[in-house]
């Protein structure tokens, strides 16, 4: 299935722009869908499709944090997750990308780094999400040497 979408996105950037894009939304939406059905492995092959045809794309490296933080690989979650807060154009991606990065390092048991990305979060989190934030932030800080 990946060769397929991948061939899909080659051909769509040779024939048009418009094309490409409507490629490109195909693969972030099988992508998504794939996240929410918890096919990890699924998500984590066609993330790189994404992130090769634009290195910036938060959204597409959230997608790659989330896969690997779903197949349990902290590292490749780190690295994602910083990498998307790091360019993330919207308060929700930094939100995300923050709260990823604060999971990937508590699952390293890097508490003191899990707790500089949750004070991260805080500053971006909607609302509603403000509670959890403080207590995952609570939580760690108990974790703490």
């Amino acid at each position: 299935m990946p060769k397929f979408l991948f061939a899909l996105l080659i051909a769509a950037l040779i024939t048009s722009p418009l094309a490409a894009q409507e490629a490109k939304a195909d693969l972030r939406t099988s992508a998504r869908e794939a996240l929410q059905d918890g096919d990890f492995a699924r998500a984590d092959a066609l993330s790189p499709l994404l992130i090769h045809a634009r290195p910036d794309d938060a959204d597409a490296l959230l997608i790659r944090a989330a896969a690997a933080r779903g197949m349990g690989r902290p590292e490749d979650w780190s690295e994602a997750s910083v990498t998307a807060y790091r360019v993330a154009d919207t308060d929700f991606q930094r939100f995300d990308a923050a709260m990823l990065a604060a999971q990937a390092a508590a699952a390293r048991e890097q508490f003191m780094r899990a707790q500089v990305w949750l004070r991260r979060a805080d500053q971006y989190a909607p609302a509603a999400a403000r509670n959890a934030v403080a207590l995952a932030y609570r939580q760690v800080a108990a974790r703490t040497p």
